[in-house]
Formats: structure tokens, sequence, C-alpha cells
């Protein structure tokens, strides 16, 4: 059912994000400056802003710096 798909679906996700903070998998994030972020900007995205030097994601208003 819709319940075990939800359940297996996280399970996916959560071994994904385990072998890419082993380093076993890369994620290569978009690199922008404060006049080329997106836009129209998404919530959710996240990015590198070169011209700051921070991580950064929109939470559907602004952009935030990632607290990492």
């Amino acid at each position: 059912d819709e319940a075990d798909k939800t359940v297996m679906n996280a399970n996916n996700v959560m071994l994904i994000l385990d072998k890419i903070v082993n380093g076993d998998y890369v994620i290569k994030l978009k690199a922008w400056t404060i006049a080329g972020r997106p836009d129209p900007a998404e919530i959710g995205m996240i990015g590198i802003n070169t011209e700051i030097g921070v991580i950064e994601y929109y939470n559907g208003t602004e952009w935030q710096p990632l607290g990492l």
C-alpha cells in the first residue's frame, strides 16, 4: 500500500544520504553569485554562493545560509 511505499522511499533516501556523508557518493551543487541566483527560485533550492562564500537555500521567501 501507499504507506509501505512511503517508508520504502524514505529508507532509500536515507541510504543514499548515508553514502553521501560517508564519501561514497558525490553531489555537485550549482554555484552562483548574488545577481546570478536562480530566478524564479523554488523552495528547497540549494547552491553555493561564490560571492559571499556560503552554501545557501531558498526558503520560499529569501535565500538563507545553510547552517552546516
